[in-house]
């Protein structure tokens, strides 16, 4: 049975802004969202929350820190943003950022720490890592909750959300006032890290303006910087407009669909949009031109060994004196090898059959470490949601993996002899140094104290080890002892001392924001302290080599160098102030009591959206789309409906998301009352319906890999209202297919990796009038990639049906247009091949020419953010053919080659989208033909 698109097609016409709107919110070619854990969930209710938590077996976890923090937090933010709440906000509390992963609600990699979302104001937080982080993270999200009730609170939130997730809300204003909302409630002031961030753009000109933020996706790698920049343009309107200009700001947003008009008609005290962006980053240039005063710069205090556009932290030496390292040259952090200035890949993402990628933790973890003795590197990875420790030798090759019944393993360390491992790890709420021995197989817990550990190294003897250690908001450093367990404290300040090194037997050197800036010094026990340099930027990662040089990353003009300090003589030491103030309010509740009970289901509306439209093609239509879910996401419904005039198309589907696979039941039906066909100058008037069912799952295996299954029922009638012929046409089956995938996408670039999957369907006869056929597919993708700006892609396709109601295949180039379909063969004429075989194949080599554009168009809506250019060399081939004929007549082969342009943009700088021009000809032909295609840049093959 053919189920027809013809209704598909005509929606997309008068909807194309509202399918969009929707696109933008799926994630496309998602990782497989394993769940492989239960959580029994209880709440803890307050006069203002509904938190949900639970606690991991065998694990002890006390909600009332949490709950005192949340609930502190609530009063801070609605009282600076002068907002009331209808109802309780329900939060949703994970023990880690593994289970964070495995939630319903939204999709949540490495890199997110947190998130608040605007259908049912639910926030979702890890309670990952220390007190300092979770504040900001409880405080920065719930002033979104905030935000999200001023700006689409009321009866008609889903037309609101409309205006929110089409980008027209400044993410600067959003952002920013996040930032400056959570400094002001937990009484904090700019981090050394978050200014060495901000001051970097401004020292080497690359701030982008206002109107440039109003979306953070086409930033690429200094997101970051959208977030500071933000940050500091709140702080700068709230100084001089007074605190309640972000409620004026939000009010506006919210009455406005027009960002610039909404800025200007709340603030008071600037001529324009324009007069405020000028303003604030003259005065934050003023600001930085006097902090930075008569420091030096990291060019002038050290040589460059890595240097690039690219994030490259955590030198180790060898025995050779080569540089090994993380950076995040392909996207992804991987391993690195710098034999003498030629540098090679140790260790790609996917070096596993179920490995994920690098896990690089917090910015004070170390990452990477290594033994010369026995030549052995050591690193975290995620497999499965499993964080495992790898041993591996130079040649990349793996030589053990050790797995324990830990939460978030982070910051491995070896000793000089190979012999211990130690690294960090989550239990019972709280992150402990553990010491493992390879030799004996043993697993020691070093600490036990409350206290949070980062990156601790081993001492040249293994006696001892020395680890950043946060305690009162602040991170210093002490020195364990492996075998009493007994500890010193080596610094005592009020600033942050990280990532120690041992550079003899008992000196360190370390990174220090003792001026708010982080700089390199040296402890000597017994000895004063030196401060090895006094940069205007940012020294991390020190690592001594045994001839006294010492090398770091170092942020600056963008990204993270590798970097080896010159000699000299050294300076003295500088004192240790610092110009913020860290420590955070303690929270109180209202009152001790809250009520404490079990997850009560409780389903309400996600999303609904009404629409009546008039096209000029087909006159008016209505219809409208629903969600629902319950707080968990653990059940959802949709449901589309649109009608016009003699047609329609409704679609429901329920999915079902509380175990490791997903289930779903879709039931669609459409209907077209008059549909008028063209045949031999004849003209007829057709009466089309179908309905359709189909129950099935995809169950991921892997984080690479997920398989499917898939069983449909439906018919379709078709009347012939001139001839007064009818056909009723059956058809139910099944079908399995299995799916692995290693890509990397990143908007505008496919890095590496591959695509590989198979599917098979049969239809089994039903009624008199059933259907029967088997249809197979497979189908195969690899991408290359030869240097920064070349890629080759390649891709086979293979597919085959048989039997008595078989249908037949087709080389079509208009089934191409999202440049997705493996059967695209350009050059050709619409189905000029087909059969029930059908191969094809296709090369591209793929140039980026102009990487960053960086051209902004405002003069029409939605605008558009030009990001770069590329240039393709293709060939494509392919065939159809019946059974009992072979392909291997050249005449029944098309084979076709070409070259083509793309401009790759952003639409509101938020959805990546490209504009691409083909030109081809098949071999041995003088006629060339164009094609054009507008797509996500995400769906490109």
């Amino acid at each position: 049975m053919k189920m027809s698109m013809r209704p598909l097609v005509t929606i997309c016409r008068p909807f194309g802004l509202f399918l969009l709107i929707l696109f933008i919110c799926e994630p496309v070619f998602p990782d497989n969202q394993l769940r492989i854990d239960k959580f029994r969930w209880k709440t803890a209710e307050t006069s203002d929350l509904r938190v949900f938590y639970y606690a991991p077996e065998d694990d002890l976890f006390d909600i009332k820190p949490v709950l005192d923090q949340i609930e502190y937090t609530h009063k801070g933010v609605t009282g600076l943003l002068d907002v009331e709440f209808p109802k309780k906000t329900p939060v949703f509390v994970y023990y880690d950022h593994t289970h964070f992963q495995q939630n319903r609600i939204a999709a949540a990699e490495e890199g997110v720490e947190g998130f608040s979302e605007a259908f049912k104001n639910r926030l979702v937080i890890p309670i990952r890592y220390s007190r300092y982080d979770l504040n900001h993270l409880i405080a920065h999200e719930y002033t979104h909750i905030a935000q999200f009730e001023i700006l689409y609170g009321g009866f008609w939130k889903s037309a609101k959300l409309i205006k929110g997730l089409s980008g027209l809300e400044p993410l600067w204003v959003m952002e920013g006032q996040a930032e400056h909302v959570s400094h002001k409630v937990l009484n904090r002031s700019w981090s050394s890290y978050d200014r060495m961030i901000l001051r970097d753009a401004v020292l080497y000109d690359y701030l982008y303006s206002l109107r440039q933020l109003q979306n953070f996706n086409a930033l690429y790698r200094h997101v970051y910087l959208g977030y500071k920049e933000a940050h500091s343009a709140i702080d700068y309107l709230v100084e001089t407009e007074g605190e309640e200009v972000n409620f004026r700001l939000l009010k506006s947003m919210r009455n406005n669909l027009d960002p610039t008009k909404a800025f200007e008609d709340a603030a008071e005290k600037f001529a324009s949009y324009r007069d405020f962006d000028i303003k604030w980053q003259k005065k934050l240039r003023e600001e930085t031109d006097n902090f930075i005063g008569g420091k030096d710069r990291v060019e002038d205090v050290s040589d460059a060994v890595v240097e690039n556009r690219y994030h490259s932290r955590n030198p180790v030496l060898t025995e050779k004196g080569d540089i090994v390292y993380v950076s995040d040259v392909w996207g992804p952090d991987e391993i690195y090898l710098d034999e003498k200035g030629h540098r090679r890949k140790l260790l790609h993402a996917f070096f596993g059959s179920r490995v994920k990628m690098l896990v690089t933790g917090r910015r004070y973890d170390r990452i990477i470490s290594y033994s010369p003795a026995v030549g052995t590197l050591v690193f975290i990875a995620d497999r499965d949601l499993k964080d495992i420790i790898y041993l591996c030798d130079l040649s990349g090759k793996i030589k053990k993996e050790l797995e324990f019944d830990l939460h978030e393993l982070r910051s491995p360390a070896i000793s000089d002899d190979g012999r211990l491992i130690a690294f960090t790890a989550l239990k019972d709420s709280k992150r402990n140094i553990y010491l493992y021995d390879l030799d004996k197989g043993l697993l020691t817990q070093l600490t036990d104290d409350g206290y949070i550990d980062y990156g601790p190294v081993i001492s040249h003897d293994s006696r001892e080890i020395t680890v950043a250690t946060e305690r009162e908001l602040n991170t210093d450093l002490r020195r364990i002892d492996i075998q009493t367990k007994k500890y010193v404290w080596l610094t005592e300040t009020p600033c942050d001392e990280i990532h120690p090194y041992y550079a003899g037997e008992k000196k360190l050197v370390y990174s220090a924001d003792k001026n708010s800036v982080f700089n390199l010094y040296m402890l000597d026990p017994g000895k004063k302290m030196e401060a090895l340099t006094d940069i205007a930027e940012g020294l991390f990662f020190p690592c001594a080599a045994e001839d006294g040089n010492i090398y770091s990353s170092a942020y600056y003009d963008g990204s993270y160098k590798i970097v080896r300090l010159k000699g000299g003589e050294r300076r003295a030491d500088i004192a240790a102030t610092r110009n913020y103030i860290k420590e955070d309010p303690v929270p109180e509740l209202a009152s001790d009591q809250f009520r404490k009970g079990r997850y009560r289901f409780n389903f309400s509306t996600d999303f609904f959206l009404p629409s009546l439209l008039y096209s000029t093609d087909i006159g008016f239509v209505g219809g409208g789309y629903y969600r629902a879910s319950d707080l968990l996401a653990h059940h959802t419904v949709d449901f589309y409906g649109w009608a016009w005039p003699g047609t329609y198309t409704l679609s429901t589907q329920y999915t079902l998301r509380k175990w490791r696979p997903d289930v779903f039941l879709m039931l669609g039906t459409e209907g077209e009352k008059y549909r008028t066909i063209e045949d031999d100058d004849e003209t007829e008037k057709h009466k089309n319906y179908s309905h359709e069912a189909v129950l099935g799952y995809t169950y991921p295996l892997t984080s690479f890999t997920s398989f499917s299954n898939w069983y449909t029922a439906g018919s379709e009638d078709e009347n012939n209202l001139t001839t007064d012929e009818s056909v009723h046409e059956t058809e139910t089956g099944v079908g399995l297919g299995i799916t692995r995938s290693t890509a990397m996408l990143e908007p505008f670039h496919i890095f590496r990796g591959s695509i590989l999957s198979v599917s098979g369907y049969r239809a089994l006869p039903y009624e008199t009038f059933g259907v029967e056929y088997n249809q197979y597919e497979a189908s195969a993708r690899k991408y290359l990639p030869a240097g920064h700006r070349l890629a080759w892609a390649n891709r086979l396709y293979y597919a085959r049906t048989e039997g008595p109601a078989a249908p037949e295949l087709y080389l079509d180039h208009l089934t191409g247009f999202f440049s997705n379909a493996p059967y695209r063969l350009r050059g050709y004429r619409r189905k000029e091949f087909s059969g029930h075989n059908l191969a094809s194949a296709s090369s591209e080599l793929r140039y980026l020419l102009f990487p960053d554009i960086g051209w902004h168009l405002y003069f029409m809506f939605p605008d558009f953010n030009i990001y770069s250019m590329s240039a393709a060399l293709f060939t494509d081939a392919g065939t159809c053919w019946d059974d009992g004929g072979e392909p291997d007549d050249p005449d029944m082969w098309g084979a076709s080659w070409g070259f083509g342009l793309r401009l790759n943009l952003y639409i509101m700088q938020m959805a990546p989208f490209y504009i691409n021009i083909d030109f081809a000809k098949p071999y041995g032909s003088d006629s060339w033909k164009t094609y054009w295609t507008f797509a996500s840049s995400y769906i490109t093959w």
